[in-house]
C-alpha cells in the first residue's frame, strides 16, 4: 500500500509517496535499537490518461522517477500528512479528464 505525504526538499515541499518502510538498526549512546525507515518516491501515482512516465513496475506517475527514491525516519520533520486541498486538486483533475472525455464521446 503506499501513502501518499509531502516531504520537504531543497526548500520546498513537494508531493510525495510512501513506497516502502525498511526497520534499520542504529547505534547510538543508549545502544543499539531499531529505527524505521520510510522510502520516499518523489511521485505521485496517477491513471495512465494524465502521465507517460512509468516506474518499474509499469505504474504511471507524476513527479520524479525512483532514480531520486531516498530513505527518511519516519519521525522526520521532513515528512507530512499532505494537505487537504491538494486531495482535492488531484479530484479534481481527475473529475476535468472524466467531463473531456464524455464531451469527446458525444461529438463523435
Amino acid at each position: 500500500m503506499a501513502f501518499v505525504v509531502q516531504v520537504f526538499m531543497e526548500d520546498k515541499w513537494w508531493d510525495a509517496t510512501i513506497v516502502d518502510f525498511v526497520e534499520e538498526n542504529r547505534t547510538d549512546k543508549h545502544g543499539s535499537r531499531p529505527f524505521m525507515l520510510a522510502k520516499i518516491g518523489y511521485r505521485v501515482y496517477c491513471d495512465a490518461a494524465f502521465s507517460i512516465k512509468r516506474d518499474s513496475k509499469q505504474r504511471y506517475f507524476i513527479g520524479f522517477g525512483e532514480s531520486r527514491d531516498e530513505y527518511i525516519p519516519l519521525y522526520s520533520p521532513r515528512i507530512c500528512a499532505i494537505p487537504q486541498e491538494r486531495y482535492q486538486h488531484y479530484e479534481e483533475m481527475i473529475n476535468n479528464k472524466i467531463e473531456n472525455l464524455k464531451k469527446e464521446v458525444e461529438t463523435v
